[in-house]
């Protein structure tokens, strides 16, 4: 009898650590995905340091991306990628505040919109998902000192998979 009183406290007692790990997690700037859409639902000065022209280079690649100021509850953006000098790939993007959520929305070479949910924030990173998209599912963004990291993730035939850029302020485009 005293081994079953044992093990039930030994459970209580776990699960009210689980629990205030995750509250101490939640205060210390990781947010649920209700409060991540919740504090930026009506606040697009979250992300205003988007805002401005960004660099990469990776390799032969050379990335551009330009967001502009919020307007209408939207942040709009282009993205372009050149190789010796000749395009590759191009994006149109936006970052629209809705009553139902964050949505990041890519239209890459012009296709038809992509959205992507913002559904965890934590300090200095935004997650956007949209589960039922081939490629990429996630799209997560990491502001740093420097600029920011813009990362894609998903799942392909082969597997895990991601690919990130490292975005510096392009100081010859301001």
């Amino acid at each position: 009898m005293l081994d079953v009183r044992i093990r039930w406290i030994l459970l209580v007692i776990c699960l009210a650590l689980l629990n205030t790990l995750a509250c101490a997690a939640t205060r210390d700037g990781g947010l649920s995905a209700r409060d991540a859409s919740h504090r930026y639902a009506h606040d697009p000065s979250e992300l205003a340091w988007l805002v401005g022209s960004w660099a990469c280079t990776k390799e032969a690649e050379h990335i551009w991306e330009h967001w502009l100021p919020a307007a209408g509850n939207t942040l709009f953006g282009v993205n372009h990628t050149t190789v010796n000098g000749k395009l590759t790939f191009f994006e149109y993007l936006r970052i629209e505040w809705r009553p139902d959520g964050v949505f990041y929305i890519a239209q890459p070479k012009g296709s038809s919109p992509t959205e992507f949910k913002l559904t965890q924030t934590a300090d200095q990173v935004v997650t956007f998902v949209n589960p039922e998209h081939d490629f990429p599912q996630r799209i997560v963004l990491t502001r740093t000192a420097a600029g920011y990291v813009a990362r894609i993730e998903g799942i392909l035939e082969s597997g895990p998979a991601f690919e990130e850029w490292v975005f510096y302020k392009n100081p010859s485009a301001d």
